[in-house]
């Protein structure tokens, strides 16, 4: 069995390494510092990126306007993800259709080339 490394502030339960590895206690179920304190700071950094790529976002638009370029279409930080996923699904539709369509014009073509060497012989 494991040697108890640490204890668990709330109920008090020893707590060997692979315990402190869990997001809260198997005892109590009190969620840990260190894991609180992670999605915390994550949530943070989250948020200051997205500020920073709105800022950049900005900063190029001004520069693109000076010299008569239109501005860049938004990002995943400018538009929701909702937004994002529904217009690469259109734009990912209008692929596939694509390609379907020139995959049947090749099988035909192919087709009619194997009819008329079979004509021919």
């Amino acid at each position: 069995m494991y040697e108890a490394v640490q204890y668990c502030k709330h109920c008090g339960a020893g707590l060997a390494l692979e315990d402190l590895r869990q997001p809260n206690c198997k005892f109590c179920k009190t969620v840990f510092p260190h894991h609180a304190q992670a999605a915390q700071h994550a949530q943070v950094a989250s948020q200051m990126m997205g500020q920073m790529m709105q800022q950049q976002a900005a900063a190029q638009d001004q520069w693109r306007g000076a010299f008569g370029v239109g501005p860049m279409p938004p990002g995943p930080y400018q538009m929701g993800m909702a937004q994002m996923g529904a217009t690469q699904a259109k734009a990912m539709s209008g692929l596939v259709i694509a390609v379907v369509v020139i995959s049947l014009l090749v099988v035909v073509v192919m087709i009619g080339a194997v009819a008329l060497f079979f004509v021919s012989v």
